[in-house]
C-alpha cells in the first residue's frame, strides 16, 4: 500500500498525502486517536525485505533477504529474470530464518504469559508455529473464492476468533494481521457494488482499486470494534503498516504515489514511505510526529510494550518508540538512536534488478535517509563507478531518478555527497552486506579451516551459525559461504604439516561429514542475455586422505547433466583407490576427463597434496589437472561450443551437495568415482573465476612451503640457491646448464627410521632414527640437453644445519621422494652419483659445509639428498631465532638471496626458537621499531581480508 492511498493525511500540511478517491473511515478513526509518523518507511521496497525488517527487527541486509524470498530458488522466474544476463548480479536472497529470534519469540521472551496468532500472508519459512506463533491460518490467495478474493473476511474471522479467546481466558496476545487484498486488486462483491456509479479522483480513480481498500479498511474497523466490545482497547496497542509503497509505472497497476516519485521496487519515497500509525496506551492521540522511524522499530517497539526492559543486543537494529509515542515528539536536539544509526539515519540496501518502472529501470541501489537529505547510490554497471542522487527530503518530495534533474543536488553538494556516502560504506560493513557484483571481474576466494565457523564477520554481526565463512571477503555472503549439511558438521584438527604455509588445523571429513553452496558462478550467458560467455575457473585444495581404498567424492558442482567434479577411484584396477579424475560436462554434452595417480610422488595420507583442476575456456581450450604445483594431465577440448560448465546448481565439499546430485555424471566417457564422500581432511579450499596458468599454480603451491634457499648459509663456486622453486625436478624439466641448483625441501620429524646413503657421523650407511627433527635439501645438477662433452661443476654448500646424512643412490633417492621430498615430479630414471673417477663429495670439518665435484653429460641427471638438522622458517642469519636481525638479512637480499614472499614467512614466525618452537607471542624480545611492526602484521593477517576487484580487458 502507498503513503497517499489513505482518505486520513499522512502528513497535515500536505492535501497530497491523502487519496482523493479511496474512503478508509476506520482507519482515519485510528489516526485520529493516536500518533502519525509522516516520515514513516518500510524497510525494503517490496515484500520479503519489508516484513523481513518487522519480523526480525534487523534490516534486510544483514539477515540477507533483499529480494522476493522465492528468488533463492534458481528454477524460480524471479531468479531466471532478474539474477541473470544482467551487467550486475544481485545477491540471492534467504528464503528462510532460521537462525533468528522472530517478533513472536521476543514477545514471549517480554513475558512468557503472551499467546501469539498470525494472520494471513506468512512470507517464511519454516513455518509461523515453528517461529514462535502459537495460533496461525496462514492463507494461500491462489485458491481463489470470488465472495471472499482477497480473503479479506477469512482473515479477519481468524483474527477476530483468536482475539476473543484469549480475552475470555484472560491472557495477554500478540497479533499480527497482514492483507493482501489492496495488492492482489480483487474486491469482494459488496464492496464493488458500492463504488459503483461514483466520481473518480484524478490521481486514484479504478473503483476495484478502492473497493479493495474498503475491505481492508471494514477489516481493521472489525477488528478494532471487537476490542472495543470486548473492553480491551484502552489496554491494546495497534500498529498499521505496510510492507512496501504502491506499485506504479507496472503495466496493469492503477494507482499513482503522487506527490511520491517511484513505487514499489524502488528505493525513492515512492517505493519505502508508507503509512505508519499507532494507536493505544500512554501514546498521544491525533498528533503526527515528523519523527523518521522504520518498520525494524516495531520490533523492539513490541518487545518493550509486553513488558521487555533486557537490552536485544546489537544485531537488532530497531529502536523502542514508545518514548516517542508518549507524545508524538522527542526533545530538542535528540535523534532516535538505533544499533549502527546512533544519530537517527535510516539506511536501505536494495541491490537488485527489477520491472522497469515510470521512475527509471531499477537498477541496484542503497541510500541513506538523515537530516533532511537522501542519498541513493545507485551501483555501477560495465566497470562505472557508483553514481549518486542527492534530495532534500525537507525542502521537497519530489526526487528524479535523472542524475542532471534540478531535483539532485549531488554535483552541487559534493561535500554531503561524500559525508552521507562514507555513512552508507561504514553501515553496509557492520551488516555484513552483500554487494552486487560483475561476474566478468576477476575474483579469488579462499576458505581456510583456521577461520571456519569461528571470526565474527563485523562488528556487532555474528558469522552464520553453520557456515564457513572464506578468509577473503568480496561483500557477497553467498559467494563466500559454505553450508554443513544436517548434524554433519566437521571438528578442527591439528594439521602438524611440514608446509608452514597451511593453517594450523584443517577440517575433519569422515565420510558422513560434507558441507555444500549455491553455485560457482564463472560466465552468464543463459537466456539470450550474453554477459559473459567465458566460463573459465580454476579450483584448488589442500586435502590428506585417511586410505586410498573405494570411492571418495572431494569436490563437485552441478548436476549430472551440467557441472564438474574431483573425485578419487581406482582407474586402473589395481586395487588403490589412488586415481585423482577432474572431469566437466558443459551444457551441450561436451565431457572432458582428466585422470592421474595421485600418490605417484606424493603420500597423501600421510602429507596434505595440493590439488587445483583449471578450466581454460579461452585460450588454451581444455582443463588441466595439477599436483603439487605439475601439471599431471591436459586435456584439449574438442569442439567450439563454450565449456559451459557453471549451472545455476548447488556444489559440494567433501561429499556431493545436500540434493545428492553429482556434478558432470552423466554423458559420455570416464564418470566420477561417486561411491562414497572423503574421508580424511580439507586445509583450504580456493576458487578462481579464471583460469590459472601454470605458474600461478605453481605459485600458490610453492606459497605454503618453505622458501627454497631456506637454512642454506652459503655457497660458493658452481652452487647456486634459488628465489623460486622448480616445479618438476626430472631430467630436462629443470636444466641447470654449469651449476648446481640447491632447494630446500622441507622441514619435518621423521615419523620412522630413515635409511641413508652415508651418515654423517660414520661415513657409512644406515639409519636416521624415528623422531628425528630434520631439513631436506636437493642437489640437482642437469646440464643442458645438448652440451657435450661432459660438464663439470664444483663448489660447496654451507647449510644453516648439521648435516645428518646424504642420499645419492637412485633407488634410495627414489624412495624418499615422498618421505622427504617436495616437488611435484621427480625423475624414474637414473640419477645416482657417479662416485668413480674424480667425481664426489665431502663433509668439512664444521659439520656444516659438502664440497663437491660432479660431472655429467647432456642427457644425465645427478642429483643429491641431504638431511640436516632442522633449521627454522625466517632465520635467516642461521642462528637459531627468528628475530629483528633477521630482518635486515632480507632487506639486504632482497633481489638476490631473498623475495617479498620470505618476509611474510619472517612475519609468520616471529619470535619462535628452534629450541622451543614456541608461538611467536611466547618468544617475542624487547620490542624494537621493526618488531613492532611485526607484531601489528600479524594482527591484521588474522583478519578476514579485503579484495579490490578489477576488470580484465
Amino acid at each position: 500500500m502507498g503513503w497517499p492511498e489513505l482518505s486520513a493525511r499522512m502528513d497535515p500540511d500536505n492535501p497530497l498525502s491523502a487519496s482523493d478517491y479511496h474512503q478508509t473511515p476506520h482507519i482515519d478513526q485510528m489516526a485520529s486517536d493516536g500518533v502519525v509518523f509522516t516520515n514513516g518507511y518500510t524497510s525494503g521496497p517490496i515484500r520479503s525485505p519489508g516484513r523481513a525488517g518487522i519480523m526480525t527487527g534487523q534490516n534486510p541486509a544483514q539477515v540477507n533477504v533483499t529480494y522476493l524470498r522465492q528468488a533463492a530458488f534458481t528454477s524460480h522466474s524471479n531468479f531466471k529474470n532478474y539474477f541473470t544476463g544482467r551487467p550486475l548480479v544481485a545477491p540471492q536472497p534467504s528464503n528462510t530464518l532460521p537462525n533468528e529470534t522472530t517478533i513472536a519469540q521476543v514477545v514471549k521472551q517480554a513475558n512468557s504469559q503472551y499467546q501469539t496468532g498470525f494472520f494471513g500472508k506468512y512470507d517464511w519459512w519454516p513455518r509461523a508455529d515453528q517461529t514462535g506463533f502459537d495460533e496461525h491460518s496462514i492463507l494461500y490467495f491462489q485458491d481463489f473464492n470470488p465472495e471472499d478474493p482477497g480473503k479479506v473476511n477469512a482473515i479477519t474471522d481468524d483474527s477476530i476468533a483468536f482475539i476473543e479467546d484469549k480475552a475470555a481466558a484472560g491472557q495477554p496476545f500478540f497479533i499480527t494481521v497482514a492483507h493482501e487484498v489492496v495488492k492482489l486488486n480483487k474486491a469482494t462483491t459488496e464492496s464493488l457494488e458500492a463504488w459503483e456509479g461514483t466520481t473518480p479522483g484524478e490521481r486514484h480513480y479504478d473503483t476495484t482499486y478502492a473497493a479493495t481498500h474498503t475491505d481492508l479498511d471494514n477489516s481493521v474497523g472489525a477488528i478494532m470494534d471487537k476490542l472495543a466490545e470486548l473492553e480491551i482497547d484502552d489496554n491494546t496497542y495497534v500498529i498499521f503498516t505496510s510492507d512496501h509503497g504502491a506499485g506504479t509505472g507496472v503495466p496493469g497497476t492503477v494507482t499513482a504515489n503522487l506527490p511520491l516519485y517511484g513505487g514499489k521496487g524502488s528505493l525513492y519515497e515512492g517505493g519505502i514511505r508508507v503509512p505508519f500509525i499507532v494507536k493505544g496506551p500512554n501514546v498521544a492521540s491525533g498528533v503526527y510526529s515528523d519523527a523518521p522511524v522504520i518498520g525494524t522499530d516495531i520490533f523492539a517497539t513490541a518487545y518493550a510494550m509486553a513488558g521487555g526492559v533486557e537490552p536485544l543486543g546489537n544485531k537488532i537494529e530497531g529502536a523502542n518508540l514508545l518514548g516517542v509515542l508518549a507524545t508524538g515528539s522527542l526533545p530538542s536536539n535528540e535523534k532516535i538512536s538505533r544499533s549502527n544509526a546512533e544519530n537517527g539515519e535510516l539506511f536501505f540496501h536494495y541491490p537488485n534488478y527489477g520491472t522497469t518502472l515510470d521512475a527509471g529501470p531499477a537498477t541496484p541501489a542503497s541510500a541513506v535517509i538523515d537530516d533532511g537529505y537522501k542519498l541513493i547510490s545507485i551501483y555501477g554497471e560495465n566497470g562505472e563507478d557508483n553514481s549518486f542522487r542527492l534530495f532534500n527530503l525537507s525542502e521537497t518530495l519530489e526526487e528524479n531518478f535523472e542524475s542532471g534533474s534540478p531535483l539532485n543536488l549531488a554535483s552541487a553538494m559534493p561535500q554531503k555527497v561524500a559525508e552521507l556516502d562514507q555513512k552508507l560504506t561504514v553501515w553496509l560493513e557492520s551488516q555484513d552486506a552483500s554487494l552486487p557484483y560483475d561476474v566478468r571481474d576477476p575474483v579469488s576466494i579462499e576458505w581456510s579451516a583456521e577461520h571456519r565457523m569461528t571470526e565474527p564477520t563485523t562488528v556487532g554481526v555474528t558469522a552464520d551459525k553453520d557456515a564457513w565463512r572464506s578468509v577473503t571477503n568480496v561483500d557477497s555472503r553467498e559467494r563466500e559461504s559454505w553450508l554443513w549439511t544436517v548434524s554433519s558438521s566437521p571438528r578442527q584438527e591439528a594439521t602438524n604439516a611440514f608446509q608452514q604455509g597451511l593453517p594450523d588445523v584443517a577440517a575433519v571429513f569422515d565420510d558422513q561429514t560434507r558441507a555444500f553452496r549455491r553455485y560457482f558462478h564463472a560466465g552468464d550467458d543463459d537466456g539470450g542475455r550474453v554477459i559473459d560467455s567465458d566460463h573459465s575457473a580454476t579450483f584448488e585444495m589442500w586435502v590428506r586422505v585417511d586410505e586410498l581404498t573405494g570411492e571418495q567424492v572431494l569436490f563437485e558442482a552441478g548436476t549430472d547433466g551440467q557441472g564438474l567434479s574431483i573425485t578419487l577411484g581406482d582407474a586402473d584396477n589395481d586395487g588403490q583407490g589412488d586415481d585423482l579424475r577432474f572431469r566437466i560436462l558443459s551444457d551441450v554434452g561436451e565431457a572432458l576427463t582428466s585422470t592421474v595417480e595421485l600418490d605417484r610422488f606424493a603420500n597423501p595420507t600421510r602429507d596434505f597434496v595440493h590439488i587445483v583442476g583449471v578450466v581454460d575456456d579461452t585460450s588454451d581450450r581444455g582443463i588441466e589437472l595439477f599436483v603439487n604445483g605439475v601439471s599431471r594431465g591436459y586435456v584439449a577440448a574438442g569442439g567450439a561450443s563454450p565449456l559451459d560448465w557453471d549451472t545455476y546448481d548447488y556444489a559440494g565439499l567433501g561429499g556431493e551437495s545436500h540434493t545428492n546430485s553429482l556434478g558432470a555424471s552423466g554423458g559420455a566417457g570416464d564418470l566420477p568415482f561417486s561411491g562414497g564422500n572423503l574421508k580424511g581432511q580439507i586445509a583450504s579450499f580456493s576458487f578462481h573465476n579464471f583460469d590459472l596458468s601454470a605458474e600461478q599454480v605453481l605459485a600458490s603451491y610453492s606459497s605454503a612451503l618453505d622458501p627454497v634457499h631456506q637454512g642454506v648459509a652459503s655457497v660458493s663456486g658452481d652452487a647456486r640457491r634459488l628465489l623460486s622453486r622448480p616445479a618438476s625436478l626430472a631430467s630436462g624439466d629443470a636444466e641447470t646448464g654449469d651449476q648446481l641448483w640447491v632447494i630446500e625441501e622441507r622441514a619435518d620429524t621423521l615419523d620412522e627410521s630413515l635409511a641413508v646413503d652415508r651418515l654423517a657421523d660414520s661415513g657409512a650407511a644406515g639409519l636416521l632414527a624415528a623422531g628425528t627433527a630434520y631439513t631436506s635439501y636437493l642437489l640437482h645438477f642437469d646440464p643442458l640437453g645438448s652440451s657435450a662433452p661432459d660438464e663439470t661443476v664444483f663448489g660447496s654448500v654451507t647449510f644453516v644445519g648439521d648435516i645428518l646424512g646424504v642420499i645419492f643412490n637412485s633407488d634410495s633417492l627414489a624412495t624418499t621422494d615422498t618421505i622427504v621430498g617436495s616437488a611435484g615430479l621427480f625423475e624414474e630414471g637414473d640419477r645416482s652419483l657417479n662416485l668413480f673417477g674424480q667425481d664426489g663429495f665431502g663433509i668439512g670439518t664444521d659439520g656444516k659445509t659438502l664440497s663437491f665435484l660432479l660431472s655429467a653429460g647432456g642427457d644425465d641427471l645427478v642429483q643429491l639428498r641431504v638431511i640436516t638438522t632442522a633449521t627454522l622458517s625466517g632465520d635467516f642469519n642461521g642462528d637459531g631465532a627468528v628475530d629483528a636481525a633477521d630482518f635486515t638479512v632480507w632487506r639486504d637480499g632482497l633481489g638476490v638471496d631473498f623475495s617479498e614472499s620470505d618476509y611474510d614467512v619472517w612475519v609468520n614466525n616471529f619470535g619462535r626458537t628452534l629450541a622451543s618452537q614456541a608461538p611467536a607471542s611466547l618468544q617475542v624480545p624487547e620490542p624494537s621499531a621493526i618488531a613492532t611492526v611485526a607484531v601489528a602484521l600479524l594482527a591484521l593477517r588474522g583478519r578476514r581480508s579485503r579484495v579490490s576487484l578489477g576488470r580484465v580487458a
